[in-house]
C-alpha cells in the first residue's frame, strides 16, 4: 500500500471482492483489472470464467444421465456474487431451453427466489431431495463437497441415489469422492489480466471490456444415471 500512497502505482489486479467505494477510488487514480470479481454498477475491466457454458456443460451431463427434476444450491444468500446469479441464470436457461420445469422449492439461497440462514440450507435441501429432486447443481465446489458430505451422513449415496455437481476445480477433501465440476482456468485469466492491465497502461481511456473464458469439464465420481424420477 506504500505505493498506492506514494503514487507509483500504475495500475491493480484486484483478486478478491472489494467494496465497491474502494473499487471505485481506486479505479479514479489508475487503470484497474478484476479477476473473477464483477462490480455490477462500475465500468471495471473484469476477466472471468464463462459461467454459462460451464453449467451447460454440467447441465447437459446430468440430463444425459437421465435427470429431469435439478435442484440448484447455493449455501448463502449473497445478492452482491455476481457469479452466483450468472451461473444460477444459466441453469434456468438450460431448463427453459428444454422445457423443464423451474420449481420455485428445488432453488435454494438465490434472491428473491429463496433466502435461508445457512444452517438451514441444508434442511431444505433435504426436504427437497425427499420430494423428488435426483441432482444438485451447486454454486461452487465447497458447497457441493458440504451437500456430499451432509447427504453421506443421511445415508443417501452420492451418485448411486443422487447426483451432485460443482464449480471451480477445488482439491477434493481426501475423504470424499471427488466432486464433477467445471475447472476455472485460473493461470489463463491471470495472465490475461495482466495483459489488459498493460494494455490500459498504454491506453486508459479505452473502455472496459469483460472477458470470459471457457473452464475445462472435469468429471468427477459424483454423477451417475437417475435412481429415480417424481414426475
Amino acid at each position: 500500500m506504500i505505493g498506492l500512497h506514494r503514487g507509483i502505482w500504475g495500475g491493480a489486479l484486484l483478486m478478491y471482492a472489494f467494496p465497491e467505494p474502494v473499487v471505485e477510488t481506486l479505479r479514479a487514480k489508475f487503470p484497474c483489472v478484476s479477476l473473477l470479481e464483477e462490480y455490477g454498477r462500475l465500468a471495471v475491466n473484469c476477466v472471468d470464467v464463462d459461467h454459462y457454458r460451464g453449467i451447460a456443460q454440467l447441465m447437459d451431463l446430468l440430463l444425459a444421465a437421465g435427470h429431469r427434476r435439478i435442484g440448484f444450491f447455493s449455501p448463502v444468500n449473497r445478492p452482491e456474487s455476481y457469479w452466483t446469479m450468472h451461473r444460477f441464470s444459466a441453469y434456468l436457461e438450460k431448463l427453459a431451453a428444454l422445457g423443464l420445469n423451474c420449481r420455485t422449492e428445488d432453488v435454494i439461497n438465490i434472491r428473491p427466489v429463496s433466502g435461508v440462514p445457512a444452517d438451514r440450507a441444508l434442511a431444505q435441501m433435504d426436504a427437497q431431495t425427499d420430494a423428488g429432486v435426483t441432482a444438485w447443481v451447486c454454486s461452487t465446489d465447497y458447497a457441493a463437497y458440504a451437500v456430499t458430505a451432509h447427504l453421506q451422513r443421511r445415508g443417501v449415496r452420492v451418485p448411486e441415489d443422487i447426483s451432485v455437481t460443482g464449480f471451480d476445480g477445488i482439491v477434493p477433501p481426501e475423504v470424499l469422492p471427488p466432486v464433477t465440476t467445471v475447472q476455472a482456468p485460473f493461470r489463463e485469466i491471470g495472465l490475461a489480466g495482466c495483459r489488459r492491465l498493460l494494455e490500459l497502461a498504454q491506453t486508459p481511456f479505452d473502455p472496459p471490456l469483460y472477458t470470459m473464458l471457457g473452464g475445462q469439464l472435469r468429471p468427477g465420481q459424483t454423477v451417475g444415471p437417475v435412481a429415480w424420477q417424481d414426475d
